[in-house]
């Protein structure tokens, strides 16, 4: 299914001289047809009582150029007036809507907190206020209640699907501000994770009680007593990289859950998300700042002599 309808793809055989073209149909209950993508020719039909297809013309393969993509499907136009408060919509199409995620702000319900969620509110955005609107979203990742960044959601359940067939080849980097002058310029840990009933997450001896965890870091700047990290999350387990940096005796600024001994919001932002659409394939790449992090790495202690290091 998708977007309430069925999706088939067929070729659209020799239709020009070394190309072809990919059409998508699209059946819908009713006599009603409607076009949410455009970029070609287009006749509607039906065939039966009550059924319509739709063709619609989203990509244009060329044969001698390996089947690249030339046309690129335009995004939904972003109502910013009514995009919910504690988010940034940075890109919204009918398959994924990609947003930044303010801080102190859950990704989806919990036990305690249903209504004040990323995963609702956005919901309830992409319905228009429409109360019988049945449009969803669907979960691909999520990010801590103190993690800022980008996040994606999946508008069906297919899509969530092709996400979740290269989730392993999707690039997610984070920004860390950690306690402690790291003498490795990069790494990797890794180890097996579980969760306690504290809903503390801790590194285990057994695997067999665990889940494996892999992160990667490098140092991208140093400070008198912390150090500014870039990490890539090579697999995507609960409070992972608070874990781990944590055991490895490098706890982030503001995580008291896990060892840190300051106050104050957790110095830990989804910095960027690399992937391939899952509909037509193009690898994509967003990308957010903090501000957070920004402001505090240039404020005492953190602004000192250090000239010749890297700033971000």
């Amino acid at each position: 299914m998708h977007g309430g309808s069925e999706l088939y793809t067929a070729k659209y055989g020799n239709a020009m001289p070394n190309h072809v073209f990919f059409l998508n149909l699209r059946r819908t209950s009713g006599y009603s047809c409607y076009i949410d993508t455009f970029a070609g020719y287009f006749r509607p039909f039906r065939t039966g009582s009550g059924n319509c297809l739709e063709y619609l013309l989203s990509e244009i393969y060329d044969v001698h150029r390996k089947n690249s993509p030339l046309m690129i499907e335009s995004k939904i136009k972003i109502r910013n007036r009514h995009v919910p408060k504690g988010m940034k919509i940075l890109y919204d199409d009918r398959d994924i809507i990609v947003i930044e995620k303010n801080p102190k702000f859950l990704s989806v319900a919990t036990d305690d907190e249903k209504e004040l969620t990323a995963h609702n509110l956005l919901t309830q955005y992409i319905r228009k206020g429409n109360s019988k609107s049945k449009l969803k979203l669907y979960v691909v990742h999520r990010l801590d209640y103190s993690t800022s960044g980008v996040m994606i959601f999946a508008k069906t359940m297919e899509v969530r699907e092709k996400f979740a067939d290269q989730w392993e080849k999707v690039e997610k980097k984070y920004l860390a501000l950690v306690h402690g002058r790291m003498k490795e310029s990069s790494g990797l840990i890794e180890s097996y994770l579980a969760d306690n009933d504290d809903f503390v997450v801790r590194s285990v001896a057994n695997p067999e009680d665990g889940k494996l965890a892999r992160t990667k870091f490098k140092v991208i700047r140093q400070f008198p007593k912390h150090s500014l990290l870039e990490i890539d999350l090579l697999t995507g387990k609960k409070n992972q990289i608070r874990v781990h940096l944590s055991e490895k005796g490098f706890p982030i600024v503001g995580d008291k859950k896990y060892g840190a001994p300051t106050k104050g919001r957790l110095a830990l932002h989804a910095l960027s998300i690399k992937f391939k659409h899952p509909f037509h394939g193009e690898e994509m790449i967003f990308e957010t700042k903090d501000p957070h992090l920004e402001k505090l790495t240039s404020s005492k202690p953190f602004s000192t002599r250090n000239r010749g290091d890297r700033r971000i």
